[in-house]
């Protein structure tokens, strides 16, 4: 792992046991995205992978309902453990053991499922298809960006296309005589 990735994940898995503690889904979205800037420079799977985990972890947060069942204290409290000894682990430069807890994380995750259906898979599966927009719109080919994780291309470059479609409609402007039209409207 290059050492600047390995200093850098360091200090996000404090700010995510924090901000996943803490219940701060936004914090967490917004470690994901700040991660993602060293897996377009990189384009390495620690950086990819730590970004799809932060990010499931933010979305799993917001789906509150799931907070009330015995299974979500659990997966609570292995996912805060696992985040400090994933720390642990790669402050050692024990590489192979963070490997390890981060697969942990994502296990639990999958036990949720359990309990809580297709939700956990799918929220995995949508977080790695947005990550993967992040790191193409990093200047990385669509079918790289896919690759570091773990996605196919056409599953990527249809969520570009569907992204770049709404930009495109939300970039349309009215033309003058529909923009005084409407200004009537609204003084009448």
């Amino acid at each position: 792992m290059n050492e600047e990735v390995r200093s850098v994940i360091l200090e996000l898995l404090d700010e995510a046991y924090d901000a996943f503690k803490d219940d701060d889904s936004k914090t967490l979205k917004d470690i994901s995205d700040y991660t993602l800037h060293y897996a377009g420079i990189f384009q390495d799977a620690d950086s990819t992978s730590i970004a799809v985990l932060v990010y499931s972890l933010a979305k799993v947060l917001e789906r509150r309902k799931m907070h009330k069942y015995a299974q979500w204290e659990t997966f609570r409290r292995d996912a805060l453990q696992y985040l400090k000894s994933a720390r642990t682990a790669l402050d050692n430069l024990d590489v192979e053991k963070y490997n390890a807890t981060i697969k942990y994380i994502f296990h639990g995750l999958g036990k949720l499922e359990d309990k809580f259906g297709q939700y956990v898979t799918e929220v995995i599966r949508q977080a790695k298809i947005k990550k993967g927009s992040g790191v193409y719109e990093h200047g990385i080919s669509v079918s790289r960006a896919a690759e570091i994780l773990g996605i196919s291309p056409w599953e990527l470059s249809e969520f570009i296309g569907q992204r770049k479609q709404v930009d495109k409609v939300s970039l349309a402007t009215l033309s003058v005589k529909e923009r005084i039209k409407m200004a009537r409207g609204l003084f009448r």
